[in-house]
């Protein structure tokens, strides 16, 4: 038997016969057994709901209590001394109590002992993750936590294995227990390095010249829900601020290209090369118009060639009519802008008349109008005088 279990034997013992033995009083040996186990039941129902409450606790928290080791010593040996005593005790005696030692003592002794062992094993456990998770808090990604993780979750891995060799209910109670604890830091600082990386590539396509409004704006939204699942306060307004400043950059750049491709158009657009090399220079103003308005109404410009009578009309940086004096030229696709042109320099000319042009190519001629419109091939002449 163990010493120590003996030396408590023998102090309850000692207590039993100073407080006046049975010897003393005559009491008889039943009633002595029946004594015992009466102080053997109480005392273990006692250690018994001071480990319910330390369940309790544990189950909310994580910490898991241990029991006293010498409070499991007393009870136990207090069950010891009850058996010693029905051995002496009558057959009723021994069968009548020694059913409460079986069914109300030694059980919850076994259990007790079962717990006790899970929260032994758990007590390190509980420590060594409390303190990841305390890092986790302040720094998700702090080196020595990153470092750490793989030997707590081996670690826990293996001392699982332990609970699930308790009995019931102790193996449930404590076994995957502090493995999904671990995990679930594991995941908190998984999610925090992908929505670091995600606010990286943020970052990276704010400052790349090729990146589409469309795919970076993709991305900033991908990051913005990474971030909102983020549990760590701290981190979620770092990344935010992150986030907030490239998307700030990003536009500001866009905006800035823009306004240069602006500028660089309207520098380009006041000359027009044409496939010969000629240079024509952008027609704007009085001096221009009507043909300037109808141009534009049509969705190009009108161009010229200094100090001469030609002329010709652009869009989308080809030339879709030309003029010079009394003639002008086009192709039967833009009969509409010729009808506008003719009509807004004074001629009574419909599109109807030009698209019977078009459609018979029989020309149309009025000579008191001085107009004499033609086809060939795909192309639309005008002569006025």
């Amino acid at each position: 038997m163990n010493k120590k279990i003996v030396s408590v034997i023998i102090a309850v013992l000692v207590l039993a016969i100073t407080a006046g033995g049975y010897a003393v009083y005559g009491a008889n040996k039943d009633k002595k057994a029946e004594d015992s186990v009466d102080e053997a039941k109480t005392s273990a129902a006692d250690l018994y709901k001071e480990m319910k409450k330390y369940i309790s606790a544990g189950e909310e928290s994580g910490e898991f209590k241990k029991i006293d080791g010498d409070k499991i010593l007393t009870v136990e040996a207090k069950s010891a001394i009850a058996k010693a005593d029905l051995e002496n005790a009558s057959e009723n005696a021994k069968k009548e109590l020694g059913k409460v030692l079986k069914e109300k003592v030694e059980p919850k002794i076994k259990e007790i002992q079962e717990y006790n062992k899970g929260a032994t094993i758990a007590a390190s456990l509980y420590g060594r993750i409390n303190e990841a998770e305390k890092l986790a808090a302040e720094n998700p990604l702090a080196p020595e936590l990153l470092a750490g993780l793989p030997q707590l979750k081996e670690d826990t891995i293996e001392e699982n294995s332990k609970f699930k060799t308790l009995e019931e209910p102790y193996s449930s109670l404590f076994t995957d227990r502090y493995v999904k604890r671990v995990e679930k830091l594991e995941g908190i600082i998984n999610m925090f390095a992908t929505a670091e990386q995600t606010v990286q590539a943020v970052v990276n396509m704010s400052v790349n010249e090729k990146t589409k409004r469309e795919a970076f704006d993709k991305k900033v939204d991908e990051a913005k829900k990474m971030i909102d699942d983020l549990t760590n306060e701290a981190a979620r307004e770092e990344l935010s601020v992150q986030l907030e400043n490239a998307s700030t950059s990003f536009y500001t750049a866009v905006a800035e290209r823009e306004e240069q491709a602006r500028k660089k158009a309207e520098e380009e657009a006041k000359t027009f090369t044409a496939g010969d090399g000629t240079v024509y220079e952008l027609g704007e103003g009085p001096d221009f118009e009507p043909e300037a308005s109808v141009a534009k109404q049509h969705g190009g410009r009108l161009y010229y060639i200094p100090h001469s009578d030609v002329g010709i009309i652009v869009k989308d940086k080809a030339t879709i009519m030309s003029m010079s004096a009394g003639s002008i030229g086009t192709t039967t696709a833009q009969a509409k802008l010729l009808a506008d042109l003719l009509a807004a320099k004074g001629y009574k000319i419909t599109y109807e008349t030009i698209k019977g042009v078009v459609d018979t190519g029989t020309p149309f001629e009025d000579e008191k109008e001085f107009i004499r419109i033609y086809k060939q091939g795909n192309q639309l002449y005008a002569h006025i005088w």
